[in-house]
């Protein structure tokens, strides 16, 4: 009971603080957060465009700033964060008083085996990549990417005779698969902006939408990948090599 009442008075607590949030930004702070708002955004943007050049990296990390300050000058976001401060020294003190006894159990008394996948891209914050030029071995690709390029060549490799998976997220930035002409393809692709080209269609334009794609005979395909990307603001190209 005590935990429950715990809760329901620290989510009184955050929407108390969301209601004086939006007090603040509407009727105290409007014209200061509006204008740091648009600066943040056209460097974003402008960053984003010109990311190659050094210019476009100093723009993009002056959006950066222009966005973190901004939000971290409210009244609400920082109650937050010492809130979630407080929290976390109070579980922490109370873990020393009372440390936890955890007994590992394995089904059948096999101890779990977990292995750490080294793919021919990586999840990362900034920075483009792409798959090496030589032959590679494969395997399922899950990847998430803050600011950059990811181009995928599956020339250079041996997929299984089954499903191959390659799930990509991005905050900003391209992606481009490239995919032999035996192979079937399935897609489902999200982006708030961008544009889309799949093979012989052409380019198309997207805002905050979701698009599907599988090829003709896609499932008596001997060999198929299942492509899953999800992108801020950015353009997926899938073409055949």
């Amino acid at each position: 009971m005590s935990g429950s009442k715990e809760q329901s008075q620290l989510k009184l607590i955050l929407v108390g603080l969301l209601i004086a949030g939006l007090f603040e930004i509407i009727f105290i702070r409007f014209d200061e957060l509006l204008f740091n708002g648009i600066a943040a955004l056209v460097c974003l943007i402008y960053g984003y465009k010109k990311y190659a050049t050094l210019t476009g990296k100093i723009v993009l990390w002056v959006g950066l700033f222009f966005a973190i300050s901004g939000l971290i000058s409210l009244f609400v976001v920082r109650a937050i964060i010492f809130i979630l401060l407080l929290l976390f020294l109070l579980h922490y003190l109370q873990k020393r008083r009372e440390p936890a006894e955890i007994k590992p159990s394995f089904e059948g008394g096999q101890e779990a085996n977990f292995v750490t996948v080294h793919g021919p891209v990586t999840s990362r914050l900034f920075g483009n990549q792409s798959t090496p030029e030589e032959i590679y071995e494969w395997d399922d690709i899950n990847v998430g990417v803050g600011f950059g390029d990811v181009v995928m060549d599956l020339s250079n490799t041996v997929l299984p005779k089954e499903e191959s998976i390659i799930a990509i997220r991005t905050i900003a930035g391209n992606v481009e698969i490239l995919i032999p002409y035996d192979i079937g393809v399935k897609l489902s692709h999200t982006a708030l902006y961008g544009t889309a080209r799949l093979f012989d269609q052409e380019k198309r334009e997207i805002r905050n939408q979701q698009i599907a794609y599988k090829t003709e005979g896609y499932e008596e395909s001997s060999s198929r990948v299942k492509i899953v990307t999800s992108i801020g603001a950015g353009s997926i190209v899938v073409r055949r090599v």
